[in-house]
């Protein structure tokens, strides 16, 4: 028992497993860790908009319908009373309320818009309610912007990593094919950085070594067969 308190007392709080005191009976305790949790799943956001209010019958047609109509019959009497007033035909009337009623259908139609649009600009003041005053901005409903952020930048890098991996097997081919020299590959003065950057990769790899590792002037080769560097540059370099 009391191998056993004093083994309980010196195990220690922080999760490292003790050595055996000298002397026991009893092996040391075994030290549970628990794993960390994982990872939460991406958070997702959604931006959405609701209308204000449905859309229905009595206000999307009754009510414009009947301002139209009421706007037709206050032109036709201003026109009346100046018919009367100055003599005129009873067709005056007539014309103007049906020129009323053709001109507040097509502005309740949205068919001046333009117009309406440039009075806002003018008065500096939202006319038909819209939220905005002059054209209204287009507006989209985005879900996880950024996580299409991030599925595009790593896209992009797999492709530049894919590309940069393509242009060192075309290099390994040269190099079998023309030999491994600045002047059989025809390297301008201009490339000789690109040529460099290959030539050191493939010398980290072990797919190519110096002639003469004293004198890096004498040049370098090939140490494996082609088949091989091109499986190791497939599977080593990400």
């Amino acid at each position: 028992m009391s191998n056993m308190r004093t083994l309980v007392d010196t195990i220690d709080t922080v999760g490292r497993e003790l050595a055996p005191l000298r002397g026991e009976v009893l092996p040391p305790a075994p030290v549970i860790r628990i794993p960390s949790a994982p990872d939460p799943p991406a958070a997702v956001f959604h931006e959405s908009r609701e209308a204000r209010r449905d859309p229905a019958l009595e206000s999307e047609v009754y009510v414009p319908a009947l301002q139209t109509i009421f706007t037709a019959l206050a032109f036709g009497v201003a026109a009346g009373l100046l018919a009367w007033a100055a003599g005129w035909s009873w067709r005056v009337p007539v014309v103007a309320a049906a020129v009323g009623l053709a001109f507040g259908w097509a502005w309740r139609l949205r068919l001046a818009d333009r117009l309406l649009w440039q009075i806002e600009f003018w008065a500096d003041s939202d006319l038909n309610g819209d939220g905005a005053t002059g054209r209204p901005v287009m507006s989209f409903c985005l879900a996880n912007p950024g996580q299409a952020r991030q599925i595009i930048a790593a896209e992009t890098r797999q492709s530049v990593d894919e590309e940069k991996r393509a242009a060192l097997l075309r290099f390994v081919d040269t190099c079998f094919v023309r030999g491994t020299s600045e002047s059989a590959q025809g390297v301008a003065a201009g490339d000789r950085a690109d040529y460099v950057k290959m030539r050191d990769v493939l010398l980290s790899l072990g797919i190519a070594a110096w002639k003469n590792p004293q004198r890096p002037k004498a040049g370098w080769l090939m140490a494996v067969s082609r088949q091989r560097a091109r499986q190791t540059i497939e599977r080593h370099v990400l």
